[in-house]
C-alpha cells in the first residue's frame, strides 16, 4: 500500500470483542486491535474488501483496555508505511 492510500484507509482500528470464553459473561468483553487491508479496485471496476480480523486482544484484566487498544492503533497507523530499520 502506498502512503497516499494509507491516508484514505486506516489499516488498524479498535473495537470491543467477546473473546475469552471461560470467563463469566460480564467479564468476557475485551478490546481488539483489528487489521483490514485497503480495498483493491479490480480491472472490472468492482472493489474487493478484505476481512477485518483481530491481531491483538487486550483483555479486561488490563488497566483501561480500551485506552490501550486505541493507543496501539494510533501507533500502528502512524508508522505502518515506514520501512523497518535494519540492524
Amino acid at each position: 500500500m502506498t502512503a497516499a492510500a494509507s491516508k484514505e484507509h486506516l489499516c488498524w482500528s479498535a473495537d470491543r470483542t467477546a473473546y475469552l470464553r471461560n470467563l463469566d459473561p460480564a467479564d468476557r468483553t475485551a478490546w481488539a486491535v483489528l487489521y483490514q487491508s485497503a480495498p483493491v479496485r479490480n480491472e472490472s471496476g468492482s472493489t474487493s474488501l478484505s476481512l477485518n480480523f483481530p491481531a491483538l486482544i487486550v483483555s479486561a484484566y488490563a488497566n483501561e483496555p480500551e485506552a490501550i487498544a486505541r493507543r496501539v492503533v494510533d501507533i500502528l497507523n502512524k508508522h505502518w508505511d515506514e520501512e523497518p530499520e535494519q540492524q
